[in-house]
């Protein structure tokens, strides 16, 4: 056995193989990234589908890309297109992301994404910063088992024409207050979405340079001096 190569009883590795799906992802984000010279990346985590597939629409109709890709797939396309700083937006990708291209400059996009405030609905173990108002009026659900949320939450209620009314406005949170399950779920039925969903920007990339969400407030001429 003194004689036997060594190699032979090492390990096989094979050769991971992308699939199509894959290959096509890679190509899009490559195809991108030469098309357009900014691109903002914006952090996933938390954001609700509803209120992305609503800021999309927004952005896609002032002709800017919203993209999601996976941060593996999108570090194979910056390498592969030879993007300046690429590695160090790579260092950048975590979490999940969205990928906001458009030719303007990164400032520019910065001020349309700023302009973006949905309503949402009130997350649960969310803390409240403006109170919580129900307005009075009809609502169209029947009396029963809810009847006991409302009193819960000192709402007043009478009962008309077989549905419930809120007989005065009522503050059921104030600032601090912990969005509870019971909350979250009186406000859902009578359709109020007292939070505001505004897409959360990680950092920007604008023609080489790569700024990171706090500096996106100065001039890109002072960025450039700084860096």
């Amino acid at each position: 056995m003194k004689n036997v190569d060594k190699e032979l009883f090492r390990p096989l590795v094979r050769e991971r193989k992308i699939s199509e799906k894959k290959i096509k992802v890679v190509k899009e984000a490559k195809e991108l990234l030469k098309k357009y010279r900014t691109f903002v990346v914006l952090d996933l985590e938390g954001t609700p589908t509803k209120q992305f597939t609503m800021m999309r629409r927004i952005l896609e109709d002032k002709g800017v890309v919203v993209k999601v890709f996976k941060n593996r797939l999108f570090e194979r396309a910056l390498r592969s297109a030879n993007i300046p700083s690429a590695e160090e937006v790579i260092k950048m990708l975590t979490r999940e992301n969205a990928y906001v291209f458009a030719n303007m400059n990164a400032f520019e996009l910065k001020l349309l994404l700023d302009k973006i405030e949905l309503p949402m609905k009130a997350p649960i173990g969310e803390k409240v910063d403006r109170e919580i108002v129900v307005p009075p009026g009809r609502t169209e659900l029947k009396p029963g088992p809810i009847m006991s949320l409302f009193g819960r939450f000192r709402v007043p209620i009478q009962v008309r024409d077989g549905v419930i009314w809120i007989a005065r406005e009522a503050v059921v949170a104030r600032p601090g207050d912990v969005i509870t399950p019971e909350l979250a779920s009186l406000l859902d039925k009578l359709g109020i979405q007292p939070f505001h969903f505004k897409p959360k920007i990680k950092f920007a990339y604008d023609n080489g340079l790569v700024i990171p969400a706090e500096k996106l407030v100065i001039d890109i001429e002072g960025v450039r001096k700084e860096l």
